[in-house]
């Protein structure tokens, strides 16, 4: 059976048999072969603007070189209702309108230029959304229904607050749950339960956030930012009440980066020249003043890496020296007494470090707390320490550095405001500070000044905390699952109950998770297909489920819509 015979009987199986999809409103009469090539190639191309075409080798033919121009034209141009189109051996018209309930309807009519002109038309009624999804190895095209949506595949997830961005394997960024500040970038301020695509055509390579501003690094080193800007952390020029953007903005100024890092009151960037600039609250410049845009810190420092939180900024130099600045009353720069506002010092103590760390904190009424680790593999924590979150045995503050107790090797540290978790070099979990809510996960609610086992005893691979003081933990184990303790009010940390955990709890039949993100009340992880799966506090769509009700079994984040796509060419050839 020929490539267009097979094309024939599957096209006349599908009106005659599957009448749910797409039927006839008359009698579908084969009367040539080149006009029905000219029909499902027309029927094909005016239903590419309200269907999705996911193959893109289409009608299989074999047929004169003037109808394969003629079915390419149709194929490879937009169809207006109502306009003819002819080549040397026929015409066709398409008419397409809906009927009053709403379902599309096309007619075509196609025309045989010979010597006695015939004509046969049909009227193809849409009574069910469809599509074509591909063709099978007989060249017979193979049909599915368009709710057959496909799930959103992100490569990587930044979770803050009641909000979560993330990028799809284009560049492109994607967000969800709450949106009062614009930080989902739509162009919106509507709570949006499912991923929506953020405004622009940036390609990004990464993002960042703290509290309800995000912001994209792309490809070219671009910076872009929206949602809150009340202290200038879009890097506009402005901080005027009402300047916060729901698009995406780019700083003044035409800088490169090759990082971005954000805080809830401050963001920064490193360039590509290892130049570190600052814009909002506390940006470095040596006075105490807020920066809108973009300024230098000061000083002739090349940082590697940044941390950030309400009031306390701190880098880390290519040689291993950290230096912070604050202009803040709150603000923990790790040096006795407090130097200069705004100026980066170097804290106390003259170690070498691989790692700082700051306290999620969106309070800038809260004195900081900042971890780092030393060359050596020793955890140093400052500042804040009023249920022993310093893990030094007391509930002393400390101005600088002080030892965590301990002979442990920290390969990686996550601090809460309250509470701070670290994984040894063995992936071993320890963590010190409040238990008020079980977040330790040592298996009771009683605060350790030192580090304690996370037990039972398992090997980790990434651990993170609840933004804020949302007092949980969440964890990846070494073969990918994820498990979480602590607060628990909204399921985030175990199904069927909001009693505390107090230890670690697995969260669904997870394997081989890539990433794991959290929020004040919600967590999201990636899998192995970049697939994602979000669970915990859902009232403005958090879990990004299309759902807004807490969700504490971990759930598919909301698929994703075929979008229409146009037709765009055909494969000659068969037997």
């Amino acid at each position: 059976m020929t490539s267009l015979r097979r094309l024939h009987h599957a096209v006349r199986t599908r009106l005659a048999n599957e009448r749910g999809s797409v039927v006839a409103s008359m009698a579908f009469t084969v009367f040539t072969a080149l006009t029905l090539t000219a029909i499902v190639a027309s029927v094909i191309a005016s239903l590419a603007a309200t269907t999705s075409t996911t193959s893109q080798a289409a009608l299989n033919v074999k047929a004169s070189q003037s109808q394969d121009a003629y079915v390419n034209a149709l194929i490879h141009r937009t169809p207006v209702p109502g306009d003819r189109t002819c080549s040397g051996v026929l015409c066709t018209q398409i008419t397409a309108g809906s009927t009053t309930d709403g379902v599309q309807r096309l007619t075509i009519e196609g025309q045989i230029g010979d010597k006695t002109p015939s004509s046969r038309t049909s009227t193809l009624r849409q009574t069910k959304p469809t599509m074509i999804s591909g063709y099978d190895s007989l060249g017979n095209p193979v049909w599915s229904s368009q709710g057959d949506s496909t799930p959103y595949r992100f490569t990587s997830l930044t979770s803050r607050s009641n909000s979560s961005c993330a990028i799809d394997g284009a560049g492109a960024a994607w967000c969800w749950g709450a949106n009062d500040q614009g930080q989902l970038g739509d162009g919106t301020t509507n709570t949006r339960t499912a991923p929506v695509k953020v405004q622009g055509s940036a390609t990004f390579t990464a993002l960042t956030a703290a509290g309800n501003t995000f912001c994209g690094l792309a490809d070219d080193g671009k910076a872009w930012c929206w949602g809150d800007n009340d202290h200038g952390q879009l890097g506009t020029g402005s901080t005027t009440t009402g300047t916060d953007s729901t698009t995406p903005v780019t700083p003044t100024g035409d800088h490169r980066f090759s990082a971005l890092f954000a805080g809830p009151t401050t963001t920064c960037g490193i360039d590509t020249d290892k130049k570190t600039w600052c814009w909002g609250q506390n940006p470095g410049n040596a006075t105490p003043d807020p920066a809108a845009e973009p300024t230098a810190v000061a000083g002739s420092h090349e940082f590697t890496t940044l941390a950030l939180d309400a009031s306390t900024a701190c880098g880390l130099d290519a040689d291993g020296k950290i230096f912070c600045w604050s202009n803040a009353t709150t603000g923990r720069t790790g040096v006795d007494p407090a130097p200069a506002q705004g100026t980066p010092t170097e804290v106390t103590g003259g170690r070498t470090y691989t790692a700082v760390k700051a306290a999620n904190e969106d309070r800038a009424d809260v004195p900081s707390l900042l971890c780092a680790i030393d060359t050596g593999k020793k955890a140093w924590c400052w500042g804040n320490n009023d249920a022993g979150q310093l893990g030094n045995g007391s509930t002393a503050e400390s101005l600088v550095p002080s030892a965590v107790t301990g002979n442990h090797d920290f390969t990686t540290l996550t601090v809460s405001p309250s509470a701070v978790c670290g994984l040894d070099a063995g992936g071993h979990a320890w963590c010190w500070g409040d238990n008020a809510q079980g977040q330790l996960g040592i298996g009771s609610t009683s605060d350790a000044k030192d580090p304690a086992a996370v037990t039972p005893d398992t090997t980790y691979t990434l651990i993170t905390a609840a933004t804020g003081n949302s007092g949980s933990f969440c964890a990846l184990t070494s073969d990918g699952a994820a498990r979480c303790w602590g607060a628990n009010a909204y399921g985030q940390s175990r199904e069927g109950s909001t009693a505390p955990v107090t230890s670690p709890n697995p969260l669904g039949s997870f394997k081989a998770l890539r990433s794991l993100s959290t929020g004040s009340g919600f967590s999201c992880v990636t899998d192995a297909r970049n697939e994602t799966s979000c669970w915990g506090q859902n009232d403005v769509g958090q879990t990004g489920n299309g759902a807004s009700t807490a969700t504490a079994a971990p759930a598919p984040a909301a698929r994703q819509p075929f979008t229409p796509l146009p037709f765009t060419g055909y494969q000659k050839g068969g037997k």
